[in-house]
């Protein structure tokens, strides 16, 4: 790829809408672009994990304007897409996969044709939370990424230091006991 069609790609890229929160480019999938009744678009995912603890039919505000939005029936994923930023994307496509919240993921099917002609899918899940907790034991599986090692190895480092200080503190106490509870004690 020469210099020139890698800046194109570059400059193509740079200028697709993004959402403000996140500045990540729309998509159809999970950065489906959504738009508030106050005429501000933000990606899905962001949107959901603002709201992730409001029900249905209660409101949030606009990250922007401050203005009131009703979560319709069925989440946030059933707000209406910006279908204007979806055709700035080039895809073809202007319909925005079917994208559903499960507990704390966001959660959609991608599409697979098999070679026998019949639809598959896979299912793919973006977690809303940074840091959901440890995971079940059964899960012998799955593995763990990101940041929850570090957490709990800071943590278990923390309970390591404090016992370390109390002991330290127990040992300068049980010394100052001995040599100069003495000392003090004869004069």
């Amino acid at each position: 790829m020469g210099l020139q069609n890698q800046t194109q790609l570059e400059d193509e890229s740079s200028s697709l809408p993004e959402c403000p929160i996140c500045y990540m480019p729309y998509d159809n999938v999970f950065k489906t672009p959504l738009l508030l009744c106050c005429s501000h678009t933000f990606c899905l995912e962001c949107l959901a994990t603002m709201c992730l603890f409001l029900k249905q039919l209660q409101t949030f505000h606009c990250p922007v304007c401050r203005a009131e939005q009703l979560i319709p029936q069925g989440g946030i994923p059933k707000l209406p897409a910006n279908v204007h930023f979806l055709a700035q994307r080039g895809s073809g496509t202007l319909v925005p996969q079917e994208v559903w919240i499960d507990g704390h993921q966001l959660c959609s099917v991608r599409k697979e044709n098999s070679a026998q002609g019949q639809a598959s899918g896979t299912l793919v899940t973006v977690q809303l939370l940074s840091n959901p907790g440890p995971q079940d034991e059964d899960d012998g599986e799955l593995i763990g990424v990101g940041h929850t090692t570090q957490v709990y190895w800071c943590r278990a480092s923390y309970k390591a230091v404090g016992t370390m200080v109390v002991l330290i503190l127990s040992l300068l106490t049980l010394l100052f006991t001995v040599i100069f509870v003495p000392f003090y004690l004869k004069q």
